[in-house]
């Protein structure tokens, strides 16, 4: 393999201009500016062996049908206005995975479809996307799903009982996930176990100041983060992976025991055309009790897709990357939230493995960082 240049960590205490975006990074979005990014995507997204293709699950019931999810407000549970249920086999329309959500014009121009921003999920609802009972696929036709002042809980319980947001097969992305803040006392927050987000412009945007959300591994337990990621996979996404406002985060993925290191398996953030977290804190944030980011086991760039084995990190089957930072959080606040990175591994980004701005007391332990 052709030697690496290893450049890891860099921590600024004064604000620096922002480095040149990396050749994927700009082709994508040159593409994008220019109306041809299907084309460019299509090369640059499929690197490493990346799929569209959710792990096999348990064989629904023939007589399950699709779902089209009508624009705007979610529909909620009978006898439940707070709570929406989303089940490989049922849902409150009626009907089960795959829900298709809507067309969006920025990503489909014809004039004759009715465009649609997004389906909201919108304060005091709850989202429950419930992998329990099989695969759940969420497929998009551009659409974003807004969780506005409410919340998004996506269970997945393994590799095989999982949750696939992906876009539709007519369109080259969609608009992602994005949570925002109602009013200050509806702070939107999302939480999410053994999920997959695919080929999005920006993954997962949250704006909210969300301080509290359910752990989805154990409901009956809150975690002091707005969004919260559990054995999860980010990515590809056309510009970020996550990007990040004034909301404490946690990503946390699977440890290999032989190594103490993230296994690349689950807990990852790969083939990212700009940054693979961007976070920034500044005055108005609200007080956080925890840590402003905290990551834990999670593999950047040239990880195996979602769920998938028999690839190790580095090799041809797995050349994924970051096009710019994994990490790159900014913080302008006199007293910023601390910052926690542990047991993961940096791989091929196009800048640096982690940057940190204006950061207080972060505690960077046992990663590794090749080839960035």
């Amino acid at each position: 393999m052709t030697p690496c240049r290893g450049e890891g960590v860099r921590l600024d205490v004064l604000r620096r201009l922002q480095l040149p975006a990396s050749p994927p990074s700009f082709l994508l979005r040159a593409a994008w500016k220019y109306g041809v990014g299907a084309g460019v995507a299509a090369v640059v997204l499929t690197a490493g062996g990346v799929d569209r293709v959710q792990p096999s699950g348990h064989a629904l019931a023939t007589n399950v049908l699709p779902t089209n999810v009508p624009c705007g407000t979610i529909a909620t549970d009978a006898g439940d206005p707070h709570t929406a249920t989303w089940t490989a086999i049922s849902s409150p329309y009626g009907t089960g995975s795959t829900y298709n959500l809507p067309v969006n014009a920025t990503n489909n121009p014809d004039p004759t479809v009715t465009s649609c921003p997004a389906i909201i999920v919108p304060a005091d609802v709850t989202l429950k996307i419930d992998a329990s009972q099989g695969p759940v696929h969420i497929s998009s036709h551009g659409a974003a799903i807004k969780v506005d002042g409410g919340q998004l809980l996506v269970l997945g319980t393994s590799e095989i009982n999982s949750v696939l947001f992906d876009a539709e097969s007519d369109v080259s992305s969609w608009e992602g996930i994005i949570v925002t803040a109602k009013d200050a006392t509806h702070r939107g927050n999302a939480s999410m176990a053994y999920a997959s987000i695919q080929n999005a412009l920006n993954s997962i945007t949250i704006t909210s100041g969300a301080t509290s959300t359910p752990d989805p591994t154990n409901l009956s337990s809150q975690l002091p983060y707005g969004l919260a990621l559990v054995n999860s996979g980010i990515g590809p996404s056309i510009f970020d992976g996550i990007d990040v406002s004034n909301t404490p985060v946690l990503v946390r993925g699977r440890t290999d025991a032989s190594t103490q290191r993230a296994d690349g398996k689950f807990g990852t953030v790969n083939n990212i055309g700009s940054q693979g977290i961007k976070l920034s804190f500044d005055a108005s944030a609200p007080p956080v009790t925890a840590y402003a980011l905290d990551i834990e086991s999670v593999t950047f760039g040239s990880s195996v897709p979602f769920a998938t084995t028999g690839c190790l990190p580095l090799q041809p089957c797995a050349a994924g990357f970051i096009g710019n930072n994994a990490i790159v959080a900014t913080f302008s606040s006199a007293n910023p939230p601390p910052v926690f990175i542990n047991q993961s591994r940096f791989y091929r980004a196009g800048s640096f493995g982690v940057w940190l701005t204006g950061a207080y007391l972060p505690v960077i332990t046992n990663n590794n960082f090749d080839c960035n």
